[in-house]
């Protein structure tokens, strides 16, 4: 249902809203108002485009469109704000003052009636009706602190001047209730883009944000996460500061612009992984073992595994042990035979070993 005002189509979803519209109409004597009925069901059509429904009701409606055309509305989370104050007296609010002004928003946004605060701190917050000093309108909610969480001591709900009129073109959100909607999408996802913010309260409410308090409300919920960013940089001087005195060995340089005052650039590195290279080469892994504490060069004799020798080579290219010739002619006169000694002898000069000292 929706009436026409200022050539602007007003929905009309409550009970509430149509008896506002009654009284408005009553008050400025408006004898006759035009209302437009759209019938909005989830079960199918006939091909006659009757509908099946039954009601207990004895109001007739007519369906619009013309040609008996039904249009599903689909729901939206700020449906449900409607029920926000449904505790009556005694329903507590766990965050205080900022939760139950959200409440009053969200209550604002979808019953389409303004307030105004006539004592708001935190420890008391008293909203009344806009009209409350026109048309002496009852509609009022008190709630005061109550053991650290706000609890509603008094409520009437029940609008006697006045109608509702809801312009979702100029919501009355604030900076801290978008915050309180995308706080779980900017704690799973960091870089939530703007686009993404306005797409998500089309899709999920159905209403339309500007980028501005989009923005707004991003910055806010990364703050509460994370802390203030610009802030978090006056914690480096007292870091800087604590590294120096725990540990006076290590090495600490921040790098501050002296005209401006803004941070550049900071440099930490600890005593115990501080090694300046003996060599004038650039840094790599060092090739030569060394004592950390001291930073005196360690040497060790390689040997190889076969010969035992300290030579520069290992026990792959070892060629065994080497003996002297001299020593090798002599040994093979005394041990075998006079003919057969010569025999090997000659041999032994044949593969000119007699010069150098080779491998057996």
């Amino acid at each position: 249902m929706c009436f026409n005002r200022d050539a602007k189509d007003n929905l009309i979803e409550f009970d509430g809203e149509l008896h506002s519209l009654a009284c408005y109409c009553f008050s400025k004597k408006i004898a006759i108002v035009e209302i437009k009925v759209v019938v909005y069901v989830t079960s199918l059509i006939t091909s006659s485009g009757s509908i099946c429904a039954s009601s207990s009701s004895s109001s007739t409606s007519s369906v619009g469109g013309g040609g008996g055309l039904v249009i599903a509305r689909k729901s939206y989370k700020f449906d449900f704000w409607a029920r926000n104050f449904d505790g009556g007296v005694g329903q507590r609010f766990a965050l205080g003052a900022p939760e139950f002004h959200c409440k009053l928003i969200e209550y604002s946004i979808v019953s389409g009636y303004k307030y105004k605060l006539i004592k708001n701190d935190e420890f008391k917050v008293t909203a009344v009706c806009e009209n409350k000093n026109e048309g002496n309108c009852e509609w009022c909610i008190y709630s005061c602190d109550t053991y650290g969480s706000f609890e509603i001591k008094k409520i009437n709900l029940t609008h006697t001047y006045g109608f509702a009129f809801k312009d979702y073109n100029h919501l009355p959100l604030k900076t801290y209730l978008v915050m309180t909607h995308i706080l779980d999408f900017v704690r799973d996802k960091l870089f939530l883009s703007l686009g993404y913010i306005t797409s998500f309260y089309c899709r999920e409410y159905g209403l339309k944000i500007s980028k501005h308090l989009s923005y707004a409300g991003k910055k806010l919920a990364l703050t509460k996460l994370y802390g203030d960013v610009t802030l978090s940089y006056n914690e480096l001087l007292w870091y800087t500061k604590e590294l120096k005195r725990r540990d006076p060995g290590n090495c600490v340089d921040l790098q501050v612009n002296e005209e401006s005052g803004k941070f550049e650039r900071v440099f930490v590195a600890f005593e115990s992984k501080i090694l300046p290279p003996d060599v004038k080469r650039a840094l790599s892994i060092p090739q030569v073992k060394r004592i950390e504490s001291t930073g005196v060069m360690r040497y060790s004799a390689h040997k190889c595994r076969k010969c035992h020798k300290t030579d520069l080579h290992g026990r792959k290219t070892c060629r065994g042990k080497t003996f002297d010739t001299a020593d090798v002619e002599s040994r093979v006169r005394d041990e075998l035979p006079s003919g057969s000694g010569d025999m090997i002898l000659r041999s032994w000069q044949f593969f000119d070993v007699g010069s150098t000292s080779e491998a057996v």
